[in-house]
């Protein structure tokens, strides 16, 4: 029998990404081998870490398993990497640039870093950076302003953690977009608030709304004015809108739309949000959550403690939201205007974070694998008998790390219901 001879694949990466150094979506084979490539690069920057990926390689149509050999060519800076068993491997350039990203960051990593470089140009002697020059932050939020890009006529700020998209003024525009884009195709969770500062109820506008894109423009979107929120023309997008002009269609209220339109999906009139008021000076809290092409919003007045909710199934359009923005990652932030008829609009303590989702495999009887994605957020495995009764406790199986996933191995005689929770 003739054995087939190994592949020996040479790759730039670059041509396997976005500008922003995410994966591009290519389609079917494409797509699978930048992910293969990237978790390679990954697994590289692990120094001190074992190797815990495995060979994809299907030699006779069986997949090979075996844990691959990764390495850095110091000199031309690229990945190589090799399977022992079935003799597959490669080199990986165009890996490096001046960027640097750091991924499966948790809640409990949050700090000030220094950097220490070990490279063919130090002659093995590490350099340490004199200054923090990474900070790591438990979640996506405003940090009063670093990492935001704002622009604008007044133009919009950042105190307090607050940032002010109009100060009072007529015909004012602003947007604000964290600058580099975030995970939005698996489960995530956002909540902020939003306030009219010192409102007459009925007599203000525009409004502003909250904008999740992959326009060319980036973080330094804006555009349009009064009625457009800012966000004319921006695409792809989608946008949950605030409007507070009494006159517009609908009148005040929610709406939910795409690609710089505004009012809801096919025209429609903006959806009243009574009890809650929009602009009665209080705080609204805003609750938003997305998973499986379901986006679920919550309005609350901080004052009078009425709320509203209401959700937007993007299954019915026949999408969802990463095809919808034109990817999985995306630019977040916020956009908002006023025309002739003006307000005092600011938003603050924006809370952005990714929610991953359980999977469940049965390994036997009365054994199961639950495994999840590393994501942003430290998260804590708790099970319990009953959803309507008891506590849930901490799973107490050991959490290990399976071809890129957690993973815990679970033992019961009856029925269980588990649950991530973000600590």
């Amino acid at each position: 029998m003739t054995e087939r001879m190994a592949d020996y694949w040479t790759v730039d990466l670059r041509h396997f990404l976005e500008s922003s150094g995410a994966l591009a979506a290519l389609p079917g084979r494409g797509m699978r081998l930048g992910q293969y490539w990237a978790e390679i690069v990954s697994q590289a920057t692990l120094y001190d870490d074992p190797t815990t990926l495995r060979c994809r390689r299907r030699p006779g149509r069986r997949p090979c398993g075996a844990l691959l050999t990764i390495f850095f060519d110091a000199e031309n800076h690229d990945v190589l990497w090799f399977c022992p068993t079935c003799r597959d491997g490669g080199r990986i350039s165009g890996a490096h640039s001046n960027v640097l990203t750091i991924a499966d960051v948790l809640t409990n990593d949050a700090g000030a870093y220094q950097l220490q470089i070990v490279n063919s140009y130090s002659g093995g002697i590490p350099t340490l950076s004199q200054l923090d020059t990474v900070t790591v932050l438990a979640e996506l939020n405003f940090n009063n302003g670093t990492g935001w890009q704002t622009q604008g006529t007044i133009p919009p700020f950042y105190a307090n953690n607050a940032l002010t998209l109009s100060d009072g003024g007529p015909s004012e525009n602003g947007s604000s977009y964290f600058q580099v884009p975030v995970e939005v195709a698996t489960p995530w969770r956002a909540s902020f608030e939003y306030q009219v500062v010192n409102a007459l109820t009925g007599q203000g506008a525009d409004g502003a709304c909250f904008v999740i894109h992959n326009d060319p423009r980036g973080a330094s979107v804006l555009s349009g004015g009064g009625g457009s929120f800012g966000i004319s023309g921006v695409a792809p997008s989608a946008e949950l809108e605030l409007n507070i002009y009494s006159g517009a269609n609908g009148g005040a209220g929610f709406a939910f739309n795409y690609n710089g339109n505004v009012g809801n999906v096919g025209g429609a009139n903006n959806t009243p949000t009574a009890p809650v008021v929009l602009d009665s000076g209080n705080p609204i809290r805003v609750d938003v959550s997305y998973g499986f092409g379901v986006i679920y919003v919550t309005l609350t007045d901080t004052g009078t403690q009425a709320a509203w909710s209401t959700s937007v199934n993007l299954n019915t359009l026949g999408t969802d939201l990463p095809t919808l923005v034109g990817g999985n990652t995306a630019y977040v932030g916020f956009a908002g205007a006023t025309g002739g008829t003006t307000a005092y609009q600011k938003v603050s303590n924006f809370t952005f974070v990714s929610v991953p989702s359980l999977a469940v495999a049965s390994a036997g009887a009365g054994t199961a694998i639950i495994s999840w994605p590393p994501t942003a957020g430290a998260f804590v495995l708790q099970a319990k008998p009953s959803l309507s009764s008891g506590t849930w406790q901490p799973v107490s199986s050991p959490i290990t790390s399976v071809n890129g996933r957690n993973q815990a191995v679970v033992t019961t005689t009856g029925t269980m219901y588990y649950r991530l929770v973000l600590q």
